[in-house]
């Protein structure tokens, strides 16, 4: 019986196949050789979970886009016609209180839905969620290689991240982005000089002041990071410098509406922590925004080992547990600390902030949800402010809770316990 033999073009087609499949495999990065090409079932599951997840969090933020809109976007509309007719954002309305690279964004926004929808304009508001979705795609892909799927999901089905995402149309997450690829370039070696790649990592954490300046203080808590008082004076100068140079154009005519909506810009004063969790002896020496900045200087010095993107996490964390202000879209700052710390409180922060949004009359607005919920809007924020600095307290003094727990039940159980008599 005579040997089958494989066709000399077949063979050919076959190592030709071999060859590239290699050669593509060994192109890509370990990284997505590891996580995006599994090969046992169980991770093939994983990663179609993983995938259902990321589309279902698209649909969900283009469901709710379908609720409206609500102030903020009616205000991107007349910045979008200042910039169209070439006026100066801060000179001509009090309701612009951010760096002007919004206001660049809006314009083209405005543009790109005369084009799709030029009858009525009605596509400005899903172009902007569109785009917020993509930059929330952009963090989940931070957080998923950094941190892992678990993390990456949880940030993008956050049903408070979809609700101000989708709904309210916020755009904090486009500066936390910009200020997670800061820190990605700047890396988490602190103990070498500045060198190219950590200036071009300050120059985009001041991009991200440029655009929301939610990282005010954040450059002093990578200084204290940082060895060398030259370097830690450059750390702290030059992304604040680029912020102000982002005004500089508009300074002329617009000086008084930048200082007055933009840098002392105060949003809504309620003051959550500063009634609810400081002593009332202390509320008379210092004002909320006094025990704010206290708190965010003090957390520099204090968490100066957290590292990269966790520390920027914790740094959004205090900054909304603290703020003297408190509004709904602040809400969805402190998502990504969030998902890299899921505990029961952040769980409870994450559904409890979810309901609120859908029924608030300024989120979602269900009848069915607020007729149940007769609490004040200021009620609500106490609650899920509690929450989240208990989840803050909880990751970052776990270890020690559990100690004391374990030497606590052990001294109780000594007590009662009858001594034997020898």
């Amino acid at each position: 019986m005579g040997l089958i033999s494989t066709p000399p073009s077949r063979f050919l087609q076959d190592e030709l196949r071999g060859t590239m499949s290699s050669v593509v495999l060994q192109s890509l990065p370990t990284y997505f050789r590891v996580k995006y090409l599994p090969m046992s079932s169980h991770s093939r599951l994983k990663t179609t979970i993983f995938i259902v997840g990321v589309l279902l969090g698209i649909v969900l933020r283009l469901v709710v886009a379908t609720r409206g809109h609500n102030f903020d976007l009616e205000s991107f509309l007349i910045v979008a016609d200042i910039v169209e007719r070439g006026g100066n954002v801060y000179n001509e309305t009090l309701r612009y209180n951010y760096g002007p690279i919004w206001s660049y964004l809006v314009f083209s926004f405005k543009w790109l839905s005369e084009i799709f929808t030029p009858s009525n304009g009605q596509g400005f508001s899903y172009i902007v969620t569109g785009f917020l979705t993509l930059v929330d795609l952009g963090i989940m892909f931070v957080l998923l290689t950094r941190f892992g799927r678990l993390a990456a999901l949880f940030f993008f089905l956050n049903p408070i991240t979809i609700i101000i995402s989708g709904y309210h149309r916020q755009f904090g997450n486009f500066a936390i982005l910009i200020g997670m690829l800061a820190l990605i370039v700047y890396g988490e070696n602190y103990e070498t000089p500045l060198t190219k790649r950590k200036v071009g990592g300050l120059a985009l954490l001041g991009l991200s002041l440029v655009t929301k300046h939610l990282l005010f203080l954040f450059p002093l808590w990578l200084a204290i990071k940082q060895r060398g008082l030259m370097n830690k004076l450059i750390c702290i100068v030059f992304p604040l410098g680029i912020f102000a140079l982002g005004f500089l154009p508009f300074w002329g005519v617009g000086r008084e509406g930048i200082i007055n909506n933009v840098l002392e810009y105060a949003s809504w004063e309620n003051h959550i922590f500063w009634t609810w969790h400081i002593p009332k002896f202390i509320r008379l020496f210092l004002s909320a925004r006094e025990v704010f900045l206290i708190v965010l200087v003090v957390g520099a010095f204090l968490f100066r080992d957290q590292q990269g993107i966790q520390s920027l996490t914790l740094y959004l964390a205090l900054l909304v547990a603290t703020s003297p202000s408190m509004t709904n879209q602040y809400l969805a700052i402190p998502i990504s600390f969030i998902a890299l710390n899921i505990n029961l409180l952040t769980i409870l922060y994450s559904v409890a902030g979810g309901i609120y949004l859908t029924s608030d009359f300024y989120g979602l607005n269900y009848a069915f949800l607020e007729n149940n919920l007769r609490y004040t809007r200021e009620e609500y924020y106490a609650v899920l402010i509690t929450v989240l600095l208990l989840g803050i307290l909880w990751s970052l003094y776990k270890d020690q809770f559990i100690a004391l727990f374990w030497k606590t039940v052990a001294v109780v159980r000594e007590q009662l316990v009858p001594v034997k008599m020898g």
